[in-house]
């Protein structure tokens, strides 16, 4: 899929003779996977809780390492610069066309590991 997400401009996807998609690989991507904020702080609590009061949803992880959600990489950047907070990490996880393509096709699958391992233990 990488490489795919490397040379395509267009896709079409088609699932149980059915076309599910057609658009730009970018598009793709945007829409149907969500972009990640990953930020590392000393003072992670409260810059957790600006961040929310401007919309977005928080995971925190060990070390002062927040993952955000709902705002983009800039806002995060702006929110952490008018509060003064210092940042050690602030870098953008992107979707990737896999993930785009895996929640485009989750109804359309025909077989899975889980139901092949049932019809194999028969």
């Amino acid at each position: 899929m990488s490489e795919v997400q490397q040379v395509a401009d267009q896709l079409i996807l088609i699932g149980r003779g059915e076309l599910i998609a057609q658009a730009p690989t970018e598009k793709l991507i945007k829409e149907f996977t969500t972009q990640m904020v990953t930020v590392r702080s000393p003072q992670a609590a409260a810059l957790a809780e600006s961040l929310a009061r401007s919309g977005a949803q928080i995971t925190t992880g060990g070390e002062g390492q927040l993952q955000i959600s709902g705002l983009s990489l800039q806002e995060v950047g702006a929110v952490a610069f008018r509060q003064g907070y210092e940042l050690h990490e602030l870098s953008l996880m992107r979707g990737s066309l896999e993930s785009a393509y895996n929640q485009l096709t989750r109804d359309t699958v025909e077989f899975s590991s889980e139901s092949a391992g049932k019809v194999m233990s028969k």
